[in-house]
């Protein structure tokens, strides 16, 4: 008799064209999360897209809301890490990258709070 496998002790989902999100001793619910995720390259493209679209700066909410509008679906925490990412604000090296610029100038959140504004690098937005 064998014993039958676990959905929890099935190795990740792996596609040809993808590395590996997950370490191979995570529970199968961290491959699950990670093939929901959305890469950081594609959150970029959505975020410049939402400043282009707006022509000023905006906050990481507005632009939340603002690629919501288009119909991507991310996390606010993913956009924010992809705007200090993109403007080299991030404390690790090898995923910053030149695309925005935090301004010393403050919106509101959407809390209610103080909040950075955002732009291109390129001062398009």
């Amino acid at each position: 008799m064998s014993t039958p496998i676990m959905p929890h002790t099935l190795p990740p989902m792996l596609y040809p064209d993808d590395a590996p999100r997950v370490r191979s001793t995570d529970p199968i619910t961290s491959s699950e999360a990670a093939d929901r995720s959305v890469d950081r390259a594609t959150v970029a493209l959505w975020v410049e897209e939402a400043l282009a679209s707006e022509g000023h700066p905006m906050t990481a909410d507005a632009i939340y809301h603002r690629i919501h509008s288009f119909g991507h679906m991310c996390s606010k925490e993913r956009v924010r890490t992809v705007l200090n990412e993109g403007a080299g604000l991030s404390v690790r090296e090898s995923v910053r990258f030149d695309a925005f610029r935090r301004l010393d100038e403050f919106g509101q959140s959407d809390r209610g709070r103080r909040a950075h504004l955002w732009t291109l690098a390129g001062g398009a937005a």
